[in-house]
């Protein structure tokens, strides 16, 4: 099984944009073992928050989605002073042999940090990147041949970064040819380093 992620406003129209029938979410609706009723859409002057089972709090953007429990549990509970304060925000479903997580509205950065290491942790991966005060703005994703794992971490920002990579000792940069070390690494402007280290 694999694990799907999805969001607020996914699945309400076709590639004709003509909406679903059987409500918002309708495609997915058996995956992610709910329904969403309406949305509310929050004005710039009218916050919400989020908040996690574990307690910790964060701020939901533009939309949130009224969602109807079947079969998921909840991750994150809207926490706000509208009528839908305490119900789902963030959820969990298993479907077959995997994972569906919806997110009813946009989070922060401070939430998207929080759900990403749930995924991260709920799909069994481990973290070879950890975040630091200066890599805002660094993207990773990774891929997986039989023999190899290849990271590719992009600098989307006008500025340079830094970021802590957890290397294994056979790592190396494929663009420049040269070893990568364990520990806090800088990148610049807009730069890309694909890593390759096997399996």
């Amino acid at each position: 099984g694999g694990a799907f992620v999805t969001n607020a406003m996914s699945a309400t129209s076709d590639e004709e944009d003509n909406v679903f029938l059987g409500g918002y979410l309708a495609p997915f609706r058996q995956a992610l073992g709910l329904w969403v009723e309406e949305w509310d859409v929050l004005p710039p002057v009218s916050p919400c928050s989020v908040r996690f089972n574990d307690q910790t709090t964060v701020k939901a953007d533009m939309i949130c989605d009224l969602i109807h429990l079947e079969h998921a549990t909840v991750l994150a509970n809207y926490s706000t002073n509208k009528f839908y304060d305490g119900t789902p925000a963030i959820t969990a479903n298993q479907y077959g042999q995997g994972q569906a997580f919806f997110a009813g509205t946009y989070l922060d950065q401070a939430g998207m940090t929080v759900l990403g290491d749930q995924l991260v942790a709920a799909a069994g991966l481990t973290q070879t990147y950890q975040a630091t005060d200066h890599s805002d703005g660094v993207e990773l994703s990774h891929r997986v041949s039989q023999d190899y794992r290849y990271d590719f971490l992009i600098n989307t920002t006008n500025q340079p970064k830094s970021y802590h990579y957890d290397a294994a000792d056979d790592a190396r940069d494929l663009l420049t040819d040269q070893p990568v070390k364990a520990g806090e690494t800088q990148l610049a402007p807009y730069a890309v380093q694909i890593i390759q280290s096997k399996n």
